[in-house]
């Protein structure tokens, strides 16, 4: 073989190292261009809330937008939630953005969410009592009272013995400063026991009756709930992503008997009668027919409401909203189907906080 000349060999030299410094550069750049495909940013609407019907329907559309994300497609690894545009976020919208985000949490190993541009203090400990906040976090406001929080809890349908003490026992703590220990408060603790039971016993018995065996393989019977402190109230929200009520109620034992109250209500929407009528089948009805434990338990979380002269009962279910107001004019009900889907039920009702323990 014919030996290269001096100039030809540098110049061979030189070609090679543009190549390689050529072949580095646009990997630098293919690099750059990979980790920009996984940062999401998302930016909440002006209101994020589920108490008015508009507001609802686009809350609902942002959080379902959120749990339609393929992480895996688009090689996600951080979802940020911008809300430099929301002037109002309430707990109902927080507890089912952090259940779906929770979900993609457990099939997604490495998937963070980080939520930016927070107006205030109350809507900042609010947001992180769902864990989506660090603490170096932004805010604009911090002359806002922060209301008392219980960070949102989750269980599991099969476990409730422990989670329900668990639950009383944090709500102990965060509003009542441990007196619910006391023996003149048992009958209190008693009735709060109940009320978490209620919820928890209907998640266990119909919510996940059937449902996806991955899911729950993967994810399992479970429910969240939250609790949050405004004046003398003690508001307590609990959701689960199963199958909804206008799913499980057709499929209890007695349903025949609330067609001609379905029939009623269904001009003003399909899945909030479903609600309506699930609030009138009592559970002595169902132990009366040797179906114990089958019950929804609604009409005792009602009951429960009724006790409180500012009781409020909220019950989301699918596309339904129920709303009870036990201080207006014999009970007042609201109801009425939204657009968008909750994806399962959330419940939400109040305690009245006795004179000396409010703030």
């Amino acid at each position: 073989m014919k030996k290269l000349d001096p100039d030809t060999q540098n110049w061979l030299k030189y070609e090679q190292l543009r190549d390689f410094k050529r072949k580095k550069k646009n990997s630098r750049r293919r690099s750059r261009k990979h980790a920009a495909r996984e940062k999401y940013f998302y930016a909440v609407p002006d209101s994020f809330s589920l108490y008015d019907k508009d507001t609802a329907n686009i809350t609902l559309n942002f959080i379902n937008q959120i749990r339609n994300i393929n992480v895996e497609q688009l090689n996600m690894n951080l979802i940020i939630i911008n809300f430099i545009n929301t002037r109002k976020i309430t707990a109902a919208a927080v507890i089912c953005l952090h259940a779906t985000i929770s979900i993609m949490r457990r099939y997604n190993k490495d998937l963070k969410v980080k939520a930016i541009n927070i107006r205030s203090s109350v809507e900042k400990e609010l947001l992180k009592s769902s864990g989506f906040l660090r603490e170096d976090i932004n805010i604009t406001d911090k002359d806002v009272t922060v209301p008392h929080l219980m960070p949102i809890r989750t269980g599991l349908a099969h476990d409730a013995g422990k989670s329900i003490s668990k639950v009383v026992d944090d709500m102990n703590t965060a509003f009542y400063s441990g007196e619910l220990d006391k023996d003149e408060n048992l009958g209190k603790r008693d009735l709060i026991h109940q009320a978490i039971h209620e919820a928890i016993l209907n998640v266990s018995n119909h919510a996940y009756d059937d449902y996806d065996a991955d899911f729950v393989t993967s994810i399992g019977e479970r429910w969240w709930v939250l609790g949050q402190q405004i004046g003398n109230q003690i508001h307590v929200l609990f959701y689960d992503y199963g199958h909804g009520i206008p799913v499980t109620l057709p499929r209890q034992k007695g349903f025949h008997k609330l067609l001609n109250l379905i029939n009623t209500y269904l001009p003003y929407g399909n899945d909030c009668a479903m609600i309506k009528a699930a609030t009138e089948l009592k559970r002595s009805r169902h132990e009366a027919e040797g179906v114990e434990g089958r019950g929804t338990g609604l009409d005792r979380i009602l009951r429960f409401a009724r006790k409180n002269p500012r009781g409020v009962v909220w019950i989301f279910s699918n596309k339904g909203s129920y709303l009870y107001e036990s201080y207006k004019k014999e009970g007042a009900e609201t109801m009425y189907d939204l657009k968008s889907s909750v994806n399962g039920t959330l419940i939400q009702w109040n305690i009245e906080l006795p004179n000396e323990e409010k703030n």
